[in-house]
């Protein structure tokens, strides 16, 4: 089973993984709204200390940004090495 199964059900699963991880990373956002502290919370609470809020912000626009477009490219080359594989 952990020479022929897991391998074969962990590269099936990986993808969907990914995309569940991206999705969680976006939805933690969500988490300011209801008033927790999270990454865009603390980036507020500097910004509004330092009075750099709109580059603070910028910040965590681009890590967001970094975070989910590197998430999205890794599962597209897992997709495709899988696809390879297949052959």
């Amino acid at each position: 089973m952990r020479h022929v199964i897991l391998p074969q059900a962990f590269r099936n699963m990986t993808p969907s993984l990914i995309n569940q991880t991206i999705a969680l990373l976006k939805d933690t956002s969500l988490v300011y709204v209801i008033s927790l502290n999270d990454f865009l919370g603390a980036a507020s609470k500097v910004g509004q200390r330092d009075g750099r809020v709109v580059e603070v912000y910028i910040l965590v626009a681009v890590v967001y940004l970094v975070l989910c477009t590197a998430g999205a490219w890794w599962i597209t080359w897992l997709q495709r090495r899988k696809a390879a594989a297949a052959i």
